[in-house]
């Protein structure tokens, strides 16, 4: 769940503590959360393209980035 919300912020230095690190998790964790965190920091900027851009890029952005988001989680979940 951190991993999510950290991910509507800068993910950098979320990604960076996880790999210096040592926090007792194991590196299908860490490669979990840094996912997760990715995927959420997609729809911000998804979101971005909305506010900022206009309608038409946005719409040409949108499905290539809920297809990342969605692909991320799925692989986040299921954990291969």
């Amino acid at each position: 769940m951190l991993s999510f919300v950290v991910g509507f912020s800068d993910i950098t230095p979320f990604v960076v503590s996880l790999l210096q690190g040592n926090f007792g998790i194991g590196d299908r964790q860490i490669v979990q959360a840094v996912i997760i965190a990715s995927a959420s920091n997609n729809v911000l900027k998804m979101v971005y393209t909305y506010v900022f851009g206009s309608r038409r890029t946005a719409d040409l952005v949108a499905p290539g980035m809920i297809g990342l988001v969605v692909l991320s989680m799925i692989y986040a979940v299921i954990g291969l």
